[in-house]
């Protein structure tokens, strides 16, 4: 066993939480065993040694040491962290390799030059970028003739060469861009849901701002040639999910670009493909993946059948998988449906959307109890309900106060979202001192860190009906603004102390605490 694998085991053994703490100690540890082997603490040492007369063991052992190391170099270079003279080193260990195995490696090969084409073009070296991308060409491309294993893999390697090398080879711009197409087309025929259709996309989309007639034919042939190749595969949601999904994605990463102008309607074609087929795949992922994909798209596209689609995946999510959160996705699901309903003046079905919601939520209060944050998105709920403006059997204020103080026990002072919540109830019940309790019990757990919080409560407070509120709030943000200056936080006071307290007592607590925050910030 390589003494990577040894790592592993103790690491796994003791848990993660040792895994920082430990990790340099056992490096430590093994410099040290390896130091007092006066004859192989120099790998390179025990290459000239053993290449012609070691054992198969010892070669073995050793070509696998050099595979931790080149693996690390890898990743360390994916980090943004592995420099030049690093990168050197990986043709030379990748030979260490072949030599110690006495075969050739292409898949280390394609990697190692790779990373050298790519840390050329960092450096701006032409030639070595050239050079470097046709030998990544060539060993990717002996490996998939001589192996099947992450074949997909390797012909995106190939496709993201040839992509790369249209810069640097403009008199060859149509070849290696239909190259690089034909590569990735091969890629997404070998298992089409796992395939990088993003890189696809930007070849057929984006990356040439002047194609030639050749590639504009081209271009409209491979765009054919994906709906009759993907129909032929029959009715297939999941993957038509994939790819319209993919267009999403494609479309953030490119929004950056000046002039681009995104396929809108060929994402439409797929997006209508995935919705009138069968479901994506049942997992509690792909099933949050869909729903949260369909519910921002019906948002943005205005469309209540693409936003009743999100509602039934995240309904399946929940009763399927036992998502607690699916039943705040779903609630949110119904209410951006009656947003949509009202604003094309179908109140009824806006009714009938948030009811459902409601009782939606009701079914569900004792699930709903046993996590935070769904808690607090079911009181935020409730919250609007009361307000909204609609023929509904609306939540009562004190039902609302039942959640938020539930939601406030369950996150054990450590948010400052219920108090919000209360101190609004207190007020919608004209109880100014009682809410000016709850913006004090905040206050005292979270001092400054919510600032934010007291700033957008002022906004929207009503100031003439609340004088009360309004001299307390303007007192508090003015204590905010002469104190935040190298203000550290360090709340003096526990929510169990909170509960022991009367009204009085925890409003002037926060009067003596920023008095002590002033003297302090008087005092540095």
């Amino acid at each position: 066993m390589s003494f990577s694998n040894v790592v592993f085991c103790v690491l796994q053994i003791m848990g993660k939480d040792y895994y920082e703490k430990i990790f340099v100690s056992l490096c430590l540890c093994v410099k040290f065993v390896l130091s007092t082997m006066a004859e192989e603490e120099d790998p390179d040492q025990l290459f000239e040694r053993y290449k012609h007369n070691g054992t198969q063991a010892q070669k073995e052992a050793l070509a696998e040491n050099y595979l931790d190391l080149f693996h690390e170099l890898c990743y360390d270079f994916a980090c943004g962290k592995l420099l030049p003279d690093g990168v050197q080193l990986l043709p030379e260990i990748v030979e260490k390799i072949e030599v110690l195995k006495d075969l050739t490696d292409w898949s280390l090969r394609a990697q190692a030059f790779e990373i050298l084409m790519e840390d050329a073009e960092e450096r701006e070296e032409t030639e070595a970028v050239i050079k470097n991308g046709h030998l990544a060409i060539e060993a990717s491309r002996r490996y998939v003739a001589e192996q099947g294993e992450y074949k997909q893999i390797y012909l995106n390697k190939i496709s993201f060469c040839y992509y790369t090398l249209i810069s640097y080879e403009p008199e060859a711009i149509d070849e290696y861009w239909m190259r690089s197409l034909e590569y990735s087309k091969n890629s997404i025929c070998e298992d089409p849901e796992k395939a990088n259709w993003i890189q696809y996309f930007h070849l057929l989309y984006s990356f040439l701002k002047n194609p030639t007639p050749r590639t504009v034919y081209e271009q409209a042939k491979e765009r054919s040639f994906m709906r009759e190749w993907s129909l032929s595969l029959g009715n297939n949601g999941s993957l038509y999910f994939v790819i319209a999904s993919s267009f999403i994605r494609y479309k953030e990463i490119q929004t950056y670009q000046e002039q681009f102008i995104f396929p809108e309607q060929e994402y439409l074609y797929w997006l209508e493909a995935s919705l009138h087929e069968e479901e994506p795949q049942s997992s509690e992922r792909r099933l949050s993946e869909a729903g949260h994909f369909y519910r921002k798209e019906g948002v943005r596209l205005k469309r209540i059948d693409l936003l009743e689609k999100a509602l039934s995946l995240f309904q399946k999510m929940f009763y399927e998988e036992g998502e607690l959160f699916a039943l705040y996705y779903a609630t949110d699901a119904l209410e951006q449906l009656a947003i949509l309903h009202n604003a094309r003046g179908n109140g009824v079905y806006a009714d009938v959307a948030i009811q459902q919601a409601l009782d939606w939520n009701e079914e569900h209060r004792e699930l709903i109890g046993q996590n935070f944050s769904v808690l607090l998105h079911y009181a935020e709920f409730l919250e609007r309900c009361y307000h909204y403006q609609g023929s509904i059997f609306k939540p009562s204020l004190s039902l609302i106060e039942e959640i938020a103080v539930q939601a406030e026990a369950k996150g054990e002072g450590y948010y400052s979202g219920p108090y919000l919540i209360l101190a609004r109830v207190a007020m919608e019940s004209k109880q100014e001192r009682k809410a000016v309790r709850e913006l004090s019990k905040m206050l005292l757990l979270h001092e400054l860190c919510v600032n934010e919080g007291i700033l957008e409560f002022y906004k929207t407070l009503d100031r003439t009906a609340f004088p009360y509120v309004e001299k307390f709030l303007k007192s508090t943000m003015m204590f905010m603004s002469e104190v935040k200056e190298g203000y550290v936080f360090d709340p003096k006071i526990k929510i169990s102390e909170l509960e022991e307290m009367s009204e009085e007592q925890i409003i002037d607590a926060w009067i003596l605490r920023k008095a002590e925050i002033r003297k302090r910030a008087r005092k540095e």
